[in-house]
């Protein structure tokens, strides 16, 4: 739980309850290990509110620990004005950039070889030492108490895993907000649509052969904005590992059709990857037929899974991912 299971919610009630129902997991099932004496590690959820940027109270801590002035306090700086003033831009900050660069110029090397034993063998782990820098050096004010909330944040966006997972917001560009529209217009490479940046942000996390899995509309299989993604993730990129095209009925109240699918990220592309239509399928009927197709005889009278050779795709103009064609009609092109 402290070491390998970190999540980020714009919501902080959603971090509150998912960390209570952590807690509740936990303690049933050390329970039923026998140790009684169960503690509650600190876990790593952590809201994106911009409200946890506002630390004017605990600004003279952040100064005394990075040097003011400097170039790195100035990055840090730009990165929490930017957080407060952007409503909405949640987990879609993007840590590295400015900070990055500002972290390894020559400058900032040289004022930080005596904090922390000069350790720091990367942005993270300077981000790490400074928020328990800042644990020790601030009060239990709001702006303390953010401040903290804040380096938290930047701790778990600038970290490596093995598989990140995501289930963003569904809807069109059109309830981005304007602020965050631009921002995402200069930070991230595809079209502003929320799902496909929110994956860019998984994407940038996951190792090397990592894996992102993502519950998310079933728009980027044929649009033309998504085209660009597409190329990618069936080229030198990623790969398409597992791909389930779900349909309508997934998601309660939500009229969007769905497709779940685990990208392996940062890799040049494997050579196939496994896809199961279910879209005509009833959604009470969903879940066995899945199973059915996913782990037992694929023998039936409609084929539902599919395995398809990732280079194929690109075979068709735009490289739309209708994974159902058969091989000899996508030679016609």
């Amino acid at each position: 739980l402290e070491h390998n299971l970190y999540g980020i919610d714009i919501d902080l009630r959603s971090c509150q309850l998912t960390a209570f129902n952590l807690y509740l997991k936990a303690r049933e099932r050390a329970e039923s290990e026998g140790a009684a004496d169960f503690h509650m590690p600190n876990v790593g959820i952590v809201s994106a509110d911009n409200r946890v940027a506002e630390i004017e109270e605990a600004e003279e801590a952040l100064n005394r620990i990075t040097g003011e002035g400097t170039d790195l306090r100035e990055a840090i700086g730009d990165i929490i004005q930017t957080f407060q003033q952007t409503e909405a831009l949640g987990s879609l900050l993007d840590v590295s950039g400015r900070l990055e660069e500002a972290f390894e110029s020559e400058e900032a090397q040289l004022n930080l070889s005596d904090y922390d034993q000069g350790t720091h063998q990367s942005l993270n782990s300077f981000l790490r030492s400074l928020r328990e820098a800042v644990d020790q050096q601030t009060s239990d004010s709001f702006g303390g108490q953010n401040l903290r909330s804040f380096l938290h944040l930047l701790v778990v966006l600038t970290q490596e895993y093995d598989t990140a997972l995501m289930n963003p917001p569904y809807g069109s560009r059109g309830r981005m907000p304007g602020k965050v529209k631009e921002y995402v217009g200069r930070h991230y490479e595809y079209t502003t649509e929320y799902y496909i940046n929110f994956f860019e942000v998984c994407d940038r996390l996951a190792r090397p052969n990592g894996r992102v899995g993502m519950l998310v509309s079933h728009s980027f299989m044929f649009n033309s904005s998504f085209r660009e993604f597409r190329e990618d993730f069936v080229g030198d990129r990623g790969s398409f590992d597992f791909f389930s095209e779900f349909g309508y009925g997934i998601l309660d109240n939500a009229t969007v059709g769905t497709v779940g699918t685990v990208v392996r990220s940062n890799t040049f592309s494997s050579d196939s990857g496994t896809f199961i239509r279910l879209a005509d399928i009833k959604k009470e009927n969903k879940e066995p037929t899945f199973l059915t197709a996913a782990f037992g005889n694929t023998q039936s009278r409609i084929q539902r899974r599919y395995q398809m050779e990732l280079s194929e795709f690109k075979m068709v103009p735009g490289t739309p991912l209708s994974y159902w064609v058969p091989r000899e009609l996508r030679d016609l092109y």
